[in-house]
């Protein structure tokens, strides 16, 4: 059944195979779908072709030996999350276990991602402020399919409009930009890393010549 000009609505499991064709058939996203997702990023890439080389950067990331090297990293968080779980046990207010496995989640990648954990886990009701901001980014981007200019119009406005329109929203994009910043001084580093390694290749070479 066709939902929209874009995409079908199918309710057949013997489709399955033909649906996820494993790359035998170059299927790209759709443009206008993946657009909030942001271009830059592995999630809003449209070619598949692109998407396979930006996700292969992560692969070693992923791969059994580097997940099980970090296993003691998880265990921690786990036992972290344990220990704040167990002080609902004879409490008489309940635990958002949504929120708490956010919480576990943002920990162990921001120790992995980042040299140093959120504590998310730690804080009380496990900082519902990150689960909010999430479940609000998401159901964001619906809007923003439909009126791509609205991205725009809230990074430009002040954050002390964006705070008094939508916390969750300042929230993220002070995130983004310290990322952003990040990002930059990270690219930079590998730059003059790179400069410097052919720098000293080269006098390593010059000195061999001369002798």
């Amino acid at each position: 059944m066709r939902i929209n000009p874009d995409e079908l609505h199918v309710k057949d499991p013997e489709w399955i195979d033909e649906h996820l064709n494993n790359g035998s058939k170059p299927r790209d996203k759709s443009a206008w779908y993946a657009g909030s997702s942001g271009r830059k990023s592995i999630f809003g890439t449209v070619s598949q072709d692109l998407h396979r080389v930006r996700r292969s950067a992560l692969n070693p990331f992923f791969s059994k030996r580097s997940i099980t090297a970090i296993g003691p990293l998880i265990q921690d968080k786990v036992d972290k999350l344990c220990t704040s779980l167990s002080t609902y046990v004879n409490g008489e207010r309940p635990a958002n276990l949504s929120i708490a496995y956010l919480s576990l989640t943002i920990d162990v990648i921001s120790q992995y991602a980042f040299g140093k954990s959120y504590g998310l886990v730690d804080r009380p009701e496990f900082s519902p402020l990150w689960y909010d901001m999430t479940t609000h980014i998401m159901e964001s981007h619906a809007q923003v399919r439909h009126f791509p200019w609205l991205e725009g119009l809230v990074k430009s406005l002040p954050m002390i409009f964006v705070d008094v329109i939508n916390k969750h929203m300042g929230h993220f994009l002070r995130l983004d930009k310290v990322w952003s910043i990040l990002l930059h001084y990270s690219s930079l580093l590998t730059r003059i890393l790179g400069h410097a390694r052919r720098g000293c290749q080269s006098l390593g070479m010059s000195h061999r010549h001369r002798h």
